[in-house]
């Protein structure tokens, strides 16, 4: 565990001056880049998207999968990924009402003594 003077205080930022100033987002990278694109083909904004998209497919095939994969995840969004909760396909089994008493008492425990 880190040194209790090195760990972030509570409702303390660990950036407080925020992005500094003159950087630039993915987003806006990621538009420039599809209006060079666009400019240098003189083709419209969707076109050069369609081949910003070929090639990152393109990529993938290739074995790149992490360019795609970044591509499509900071687009679109990261898709949600689902835990499975049982044990080689049979569900898990339910706590007795005893061991749920148990595990109440020692969180009560370690509520009480802080």
């Amino acid at each position: 565990m880190p040194k209790e003077d090195t760990q972030f205080k509570k409702g303390q930022s660990g950036n407080p001056d925020g992005r500094p100033a003159g950087s630039r987002g993915f987003t806006t990278i990621f538009n420039e880049v599809l209006e060079e694109i666009e400019k240098a083909n003189s083709i419209p904004k969707g076109e050069a998207l369609k081949i910003l998209l070929k090639k990152a497919y393109g990529e993938a095939k290739d074995g790149n999968h992490q360019f795609y994969q970044d591509l499509m995840n900071r687009n679109f969004g990261k898709p949600q990924e689902h835990v499975d909760l049982t044990t080689a396909g049979e569900a898990m089994q339910s706590l007795s009402a005893e061991a749920i008493k148990e595990a109440e008492a020692i969180l009560k425990a370690k509520k009480t003594n802080g």
